[in-house]
């Protein structure tokens, strides 16, 4: 069976107690797939005294490591991928995932995922919504089309991605100067995914809600926006479809400063710094 490794990060501050709970509940009820699994937890404004009564409380399948202030979450989750650089996780026998500590996954979800790519040995990226309200469906990779480009730019985010740990040894780390922490504050999952579509040997898109996450609304559209336009400015020159959607991405910020959900000097800002980026 392919093992899956899952990386995220929360900071002890935020009061995501909760959500990180639930998260970590979720795991517990994977079925069939819980002895396989790792998850490296990166705690951000916390301390070696919390990490070790952390310890205590969770599964041993859970790695802690501290950092005593906040980090991008870039940063964040370049830490994480340097500190385990030495336990041989990024192959091709491996499933990696970035849920958000208020992500959750429902039950058998990691033990149809694990199948998927166990099915098909091309398949190196999957992608599939997310939702509040989560269902269980049934679905196959067996068949399915290649995943459009349309699809892997709106519908990707950390939460509804899961890649073959032999793609993310060839994708590299997070872009330092993208996501939330960063002046950018958007855009490094989006890049990411991108980076791993354009090297991926198959990508296929789900269209069903599998994850529990809540979705994408105008309002983070806007929050974001600096950072996507940026990052498809940066694959624009890669092929037609991505041209397509930076152009379809200068509309939507026409449209948010239209209904005053993002300012005009904000998104002409972007866009200057969006063309000096376009094809490098």
């Amino acid at each position: 069976m392919l093992k899956v490794a899952l990386f995220t990060t929360t900071d002890t501050l935020g009061n995501r107690q909760e959500e990180f709970d639930r998260l970590i509940d979720s795991l517990k009820q994977q079925a069939n797939v819980s002895s396989s699994i790792k998850i490296f937890i990166l705690l951000q404004n916390s301390s070696e005294e919390v990490r070790n009564r952390l310890n205590h409380q969770l599964p041993s399948w859970v790695t802690l490591y501290t950092w005593p202030t906040q980090l991008s979450l870039s940063a964040a989750r370049n830490f994480l991928f340097s500190s385990v650089r030495d336990h041989d996780i990024f192959n091709e026998d491996t499933i990696v995932g970035f849920p958000d500590d208020d992500c959750w996954y429902p039950s058998h979800l990691l033990e149809k995922i694990t199948l998927a790519f166990s099915q098909d040995e091309q398949l190196d990226l999957l992608i599939c919504g997310v939702s509040l309200r989560p269902i269980d469906p049934s679905w196959s990779v067996v068949g399915s089309p290649q995943a459009s480009v349309p699809a892997v730019v709106r519908r990707s985010s950390s939460n509804s991605v899961f890649f073959r740990g032999s793609l993310i040894a060839q994708i590299g780390d997070f872009d330092p100067t993208l996501g939330l922490g960063t002046p950018n504050f958007g855009g490094e999952d989006t890049d990411f995914t991108i980076r791993g579509y354009i090297r991926s040997r198959r990508s296929v898109f789900i269209e069903h809600a599998l994850v529990g996450h809540p979705e994408s609304n105008v309002n983070s559209v806007a929050k974001y926006f600096r950072g996507t336009l940026l990052v498809l400015a940066r694959h624009a020159r890669h092929s037609g479809p991505f041209m397509r959607e930076y152009i379809r991405k200068l509309a939507v910020g026409a449209y948010l400063v239209a209904t005053q959900r993002m300012s005009l000097m904000e998104y002409q800002q972007s866009v200057r710094r969006s063309a000096a980026k376009i094809g490098r």
